[in-house]
């Protein structure tokens, strides 16, 4: 999916419900001469060796997830696994990290690493994310031994814009002194949500969400000096949404 679409926040909520450790990597980090890695690697940042020694850390994460896991009875430890997030898969070539022809070498690299993983019986979920398919990563990622699923997130609908808005309002107010004071004009829904939604085609969750953020900032600035309690309003909404 494309950016801002959720799916570092996806990948988070499974995380988070199947209570399970999370590591994220952007791909691009590993090979960049400005992060730690080069302590590891002073000469040269191998891509091979920068994802064994990811994988080699994940599992590191997941034996002592397991070993942290025993019950009350003293029973055998049972693994809860560890879900390793690869964040940016596709960045390597348009930044001139990796070619195409690297690219599709270190995908191949990546299957055999998933391979060991299963062969090893560690119980470690790994997840790709990017925005699109380059070169032959599709055919490598998903055939044999590869990936088992793809899910493609997409762009929220008009509804699903105005929900996003909607839940984006309720935390916001119920993060303040207006959510408990009952005052009608902190309601979200006295709000007209849906003209908006209707005009943000094309946002993301994250669009949403800064807009909802700059609302209440013009709400903020809007108090300064006076002493009234402080309302989102419809104004401050279409304030913050306005064309640029």
């Amino acid at each position: 999916g494309g950016p801002g679409t959720g799916k570092t926040h996806l990948v988070r909520a499974v995380a988070a419900a199947t209570h399970q450790p999370f590591c994220k990597k952007h791909l691009a980090d590993l090979f960049s001469r400005r992060t730690n890695w080069r302590d590891i690697f002073p000469r040269q940042n191998n891509w091979r060796d920068c994802l064994k020694q990811l994988f080699t850390d994940a599992c590191q994460d997941a034996q002592h997830s397991a070993t942290s896991d025993e019950d009350g009875d003293g029973g055998a430890v049972q693994p809860s696994g560890t879900i390793v997030c690869i964040d940016e898969v596709d960045g390597l070539g348009p930044y001139g990290i990796l070619s195409t022809l690297e690219l599709d070498r270190f995908c191949e690299a990546l299957i055999a690493e998933l391979q060991r993983l299963r062969q090893s019986g560690t119980n470690i979920t790994v997840i790709t994310a990017g925005q699109q398919m380059r070169g032959n990563m599709q055919q490598i990622l998903f055939g044999d031994g590869g990936f088992d699923i793809m899910v493609e997130v997409l762009l929220p609908s008009e509804s699903d814009r105005e929900d996003i808005l909607r839940k984006g309002m309720q935390k916001l107010l119920c993060n303040s002194s207006s959510c408990s004071s009952g005052s009608s004009g902190s309601s979200s829904s006295a709000l007209d949500l849906r003209t908006i939604a209707k005009a943000m085609e094309g946002a993301t969750p994250s669009n949403l969400d800064a807009g909802v953020r700059d609302a209440a900032h013009c709400a903020l600035i809007r108090s300064i000096g006076q002493s009234v309690e402080l309302v989102v309003t419809q104004q401050d909404l279409n304030e913050a949404f306005a064309p640029q």
